[in-house]
């Protein structure tokens, strides 16, 4: 391993992601890299990048994946759980009938 430069196998571990979807990321040119010939793995991510990369578009993407399940989460309406005797609890205030039970 060069010092400022991470294989494959070291950027999936910092990134937190699988090998394949970092390659993935990598042929779409969606995270800092580059090519180098003649090695086993061709794919060379610089550290400083990488990690300004993380910070700033990684972040941004979890930040608008957890707001899009936070409004679908909304839009379904009543949260329906279940306790451990499988009975079933609605809960949200007005989101029954009134004389139904829940």
């Amino acid at each position: 391993m060069e010092h400022n430069n991470l294989t494959i196998n070291e950027a999936a571990e910092f990134l937190g992601v699988s090998r394949s979807r970092l390659y993935r990321l990598s042929r779409r040119g969606q995270v800092p890299c580059f090519k180098r010939r003649a090695q086993t793995s061709p794919w060379c991510y610089p550290r400083g990048a990488l990690h300004n990369w993380f910070i700033r578009d990684w972040h941004q993407r979890i930040r608008a994946k957890t707001t899009k399940r936070l409004r679908t989460l909304r839009a379904l309406g009543p949260t329906l759980t279940t306790n451990r005797g499988g009975g079933v609890k609605v809960s949200g205030a007005g989101l029954l009938p009134e004389g139904s039970k829940t």
